[in-house]
């Protein structure tokens, strides 16, 4: 069962990543950070000290998740910035978008065209009627 574990981001992240991942060893797939100390966001030399010293613990495979206001704007600049990142998680930035309108209208079936809503359906004799 794949493990994710959240880092309290009121505390040293660095610290408990390492003290989670050396415990958990194998069991561990990837650690959380949201924020640091002080509610400001993680930045790319944490991601990277963080990404270092798991390299060192041999926690290689433990993936990185970085969450809190993922605006495209941000993830561009963690990007640019180098930061190891395997996963950013968006906590609204995408939730609260505007919907875009979709609707899946099946219009052919084998190449044949079928009657839409708004048409009539061809009669069907084996179909009977209820109401």
């Amino acid at each position: 069962m794949p493990r994710v574990a959240y880092v309290d981001p009121r505390g040293d992240v660095i610290a408990q990543t390492l003290e989670i991942a050396g415990r958990m060893k194998e069991k561990l797939n990837a650690v959380r950070i949201a924020r640091i100390p002080g509610a400001r966001l993680v930045t790319a030399e944490i991601i990277k000290e963080i990404r270092t010293r798991l390299d060192e613990l041999d926690c290689r495979h433990v993936e990185i998740v970085v969450s809190g206001e993922m605006a495209p704007s941000r993830i561009k600049k963690l990007l640019d910035e180098s930061a190891p990142i395997n996963v950013f998680h968006d906590t609204g930035y995408i939730a609260a978008a505007k919907p875009i309108g979709f609707k899946a209208n099946i219009r052919t079936i084998s190449d044949k065209p079928i009657p839409q809503e708004q048409e009539l359906a061809p009669h069907n004799p084996r179909l009977i009627r209820l109401l």
